[in-house]
């Protein structure tokens, strides 16, 4: 997931473009070029994906599970979360379901916690507040940056990041699928707690002014697997 993700972010603004240029690659109910540059690209990192009549259903209510899940991968944990698929945390998340490795290591990185009687709800729908305040935890805001009250200070925060532009829904609703990859492709462009910018943290290594051809391709000498991208004039092939 590191590898993969390193010529993505900072070809964003030309992902428009290439949606533009290729409409087949679109999801066929998602519109709007904010939302269907967030949709594509994180589509293109492997952290949402679609249905199999290539919609993407970007109303439909997130679970708290389902949350966790596209945080572990959105921070390139996707490969540790498996260590943490048999431990039984929570009395409603067993361990070896699809849910548990991402449940519990989120965890264990403190960006989520249960409701304090031994339950997780990963059924539940998770709502505005609370992905929001996964998200700083994963820029690394703490709650003495944030401030006491939650989600008021947590929201607050998030708006003068940017993190919840094209987000109207209030704390206490239902989060979208489609105001998740806002909220998600946000971050990925924002900087973290000490000003680092988040996908340098998570990147094994970064390319600028490149247009992202292929983020699975078979490069020259046959190694699959690959990004293809467009660089100075050439096609180049990268880990």
């Amino acid at each position: 997931m590191k590898q993969r993700i390193l010529a993505l972010l900072l070809a964003a603004g030309l992902c428009l473009g290439l949606i533009a240029a290729a409409p087949a690659l679109a999801f066929s109910d998602v519109s709007g070029e904010e939302l269907s540059e967030a949709v594509e690209v994180l589509s293109g990192l492997g952290i949402v994906s679609g249905y199999s009549d290539r919609s993407y259903h970007p109303d439909d209510a997130l679970t708290r599970a389902q949350f966790c899940k596209l945080a572990v991968l959105t921070e390139g944990h996707g490969d540790q979360a498996q260590g943490s698929a048999y431990r039984t945390r929570f009395s409603d998340v067993p361990g070896g379901g699809w849910a548990a490795p991402y449940i519990n290591l989120a965890c264990e990185e403190g960006l989520v916690s249960g409701y304090g009687d031994g339950r997780f709800g990963p059924d539940d729908p998770v709502t505005v507040g609370q992905a929001v305040t996964v998200v700083l935890r994963l820029l690394g805001y703490t709650a003495e940056e944030i401030g006491p009250f939650w989600p008021e200070d947590y929201l607050a925060k998030a708006a003068d990041l940017g993190l919840t532009d094209g987000i109207e829904t209030g704390s206490e609703e239902d989060l979208t699928r489609g105001e998740a990859a806002r909220l998600l492709y946000a971050m990925l462009q924002a900087d973290t707690a000490d000003g680092t910018a988040f996908v340098q943290t998570i990147a094994a290594s970064t390319q600028s002014d490149v247009l992202l051809l292929d983020n699975d391709a078979e490069s020259e000498d046959g190694t699959t697997g690959t990004a293809a991208v467009y660089q100075d004039g050439s096609v180049r092939w990268y880990e």
